[in-house]
């Protein structure tokens, strides 16, 4: 035997030696590793769920993201209906004088519909001034800036309210100028007052009153009741049977929908973009449309009812039917039987998945949104909102104020379902108590950056301290810090030994993929090494058992 060899066997005695007795040593070095990485354990936990529960977002958020844009969508299809109106009506009075045949001469009709207060001048309808009952003295000069906009004479651009570009058909000139004048109205923008009079040759009155006929008189009186009689179908033919603006935009905003057309015209050339439509969007994003690049075909009335997420169960606005479509991507049966509930043809229902799960509504547009803030979104990305969920679980075993595990989170390990993860967890087949803690709390318990915390080193040998002496100072600031009432941290203090003693050893083995959970293995140790005196195998354990659960550190972004 060499020398060296010699001295190494020396060695190891000595040191086994010092081990052997109880094994204890080992045990508690395996034991402690375990209680001190507690804060890997829930991050572990969470590093492992947000992954899982961001695709379920996405799914889940499809009914909620459809829903916000029918409501914001029909609204502003509803101002387009209304301004478009409102520009064809002005155009009828003040250049053909307010006789539709046009018998009037364009300079007689501007000046009767901006001035004339005479009561039964028109054939049809009241002019400014006649609605107002005063005459307002337009100038002749200011009637043509108001209805045209730009003149080679003004500088800049005056959006004229018959129409941008003297076009009529969608009333932008309208909406510009009704734009301009409300920014003009706020106090933010005060010299932008000034400047529109200027523009218009026009007094703050005059431009007031202005606004106040083409809201209080077309849009509130003339436009409801010229569609409620069905006047505008003769132009219109396709909006036949539909009595009010909001029928009508109803049914323009679901052929977009369905067809990326309004009115059979491709307005919107490569589908809506949010940009346009929501200040909080920047880029270019589009997807809307099932029909965005080609038309589906789907008629009105099935188009109502996929996004009647009150009547039909399996809306695809409803909470629970879009669980439907999810399943029916994959399973044919579904498939069809969504098909006939709602009159689809094969073509239009895989059109229907490519739009959603494809192209995809789910992954690009759906994330987007929901950074919007309440109500239209939550405010926050995916991942921080999955990071929520996952902490309103933990608190208060509800995943937005709904029950969804009655007996708290499983947590799948290779040991079998583990439970204790939900602070109020009571025991098998209990019901989860919630703590009832704020969000704010809640985010604050889980701030790796906090030493209040309790995913934090510092933070955790705090809560432990604290376990010992609940009405110490250091309790007391803990409570402080986490803005936690007193029930509240009672519960965060009774759980934690419980999530220590009952999930931790099943980390430990679900990490290192030990034969048992640390507890079991740690006490095996002792055996072993008293039976087999095991000097080399103990000493192998205590480099393993450095990395339980601990080689879950990792840089958690928040």
């Amino acid at each position: 035997m060499s020398k060296k060899i010699l001295v190494i066997s020396v060695v190891l005695i000595a040191l086994g030696s010092g081990l052997v007795p109880g094994g204890i040593l080992i045990e508690d070095y395996i034991n402690d590793n375990v209680v001190n990485s507690i804060d890997d354990g829930l991050l572990g936990i969470e590093e492992e769920a947000i992954p899982l529960i961001e695709p379920m977002i996405k799914e889940m958020g499809i009914p909620q993201a459809l829903r916000g844009i029918r409501d914001l969508g029909i609204s502003v299809v509803e101002d387009m209906v209304e301004v478009t109106f409102v520009a064809v009506l002005i155009e009828v009075m003040a250049i053909l004088g307010g006789d539709v045949l046009g018998s009037f001469y364009p300079a007689i009709g501007m000046e009767n519909f901006f001035n004339n207060d005479t009561v039964g001048v028109w054939v049809f309808f009241s002019g400014i001034s006649q609605y107002h009952i005063q005459p307002l003295n337009f100038t002749e000069d200011a009637q043509h800036r108001i209805l045209y906009g730009n003149s080679t004479t003004i500088p800049g651009y005056i959006p004229g309210i018959q129409g941008f570009l003297n076009d009529t058909s969608t009333g932008a000139g309208v909406a510009l100028f009704l734009e301009q004048y409300y920014a003009a109205n706020s106090s933010d923008t005060p010299n932008l007052n000034m400047t529109m009079q200027e523009n218009y040759n026009c007094t703050w009155s005059q431009l007031t009153k202005l606004v106040e006929y083409i809201n209080g008189y077309l849009i509130d009186l003339i436009i409801p009741a010229i569609i409620s009689l069905g006047m505008h179908v003769e132009y219109m033919p396709s909006l036949a049977g539909l009595n009010s603006v909001n029928a009508i935009a109803n049914a323009l905003f679901m052929e977009q929908w369905a067809n990326g057309t309004i009115l059979n015209e491709t307005l919107y050339e490569g589908g809506i973009d949010f940009s346009e439509m929501v200040d909080e969007i920047n880029e270019t994003l589009v997807g809307f449309e099932v029909g965005r690049v080609t038309p589906s075909n789907i008629t009105r009335q099935v188009a109502y009812a996929l996004f009647d997420d009150i009547n039909y169960a399996n809306a695809l606005t409803n909470d629970t039917g879009i669980k439907e479509w999810i399943t029916a991507y994959t399973n044919f049966t579904i498939k069809n039987t969504l098909m006939n509930e709602f009159n689809l043809t094969q073509t239009q229902t895989d059109m229907i998945f490519y739009w959603l799960f494809e192209e995809s509504f789910k992954e690009n547009i759906v994330p987007e949104l929901m950074k919007l803030p309440p109500p239209e979104g939550v405010g926050m990305n995916i991942t921080e909102f999955a990071k929520k969920l996952l902490r309103e679980q933990w608190a208060n075993g509800t995943v937005q104020g709904e029950i969804l595990y009655t007996y708290g989170f499983p947590l799948p390990l290779e040991a079998g379902v583990i439970y204790g993860f939900e602070v109020g967890y009571q025991g098998k087949n209990m019901s989860v108590l919630p703590t009832n803690m704020s969000t704010d709390s809640a985010k604050a318990l889980w701030d790796i950056s906090s030493e209040f915390s309790l995913v934090n080193k510092i933070g955790l040998s705090k809560w432990f301290s604290a376990l010992g002496n609940p009405t110490s100072l250091a309790a007391i600031e803990l409570q402080s810090a986490n803005s936690l009432k007193d029930d509240e941290m009672s519960m965060v203090l009774s759980w934690l030994p419980l999530f220590r003693d009952n999930v931790m050893p099943y980390l430990a083995q679900e990490e290192m993929n030990l034969p048992s959970d640390s507890t079991t293995f740690a006490n095996s140790i002792e055996l072993g090494m008293v039976i087999g005196g095991g000097i080399s195998i103990g000493l192998g354990l205590v480099g393993l058992a450095s990395n339980i659960i601990v080689k879950r550190k990792r840089k958690i972004t928040q």
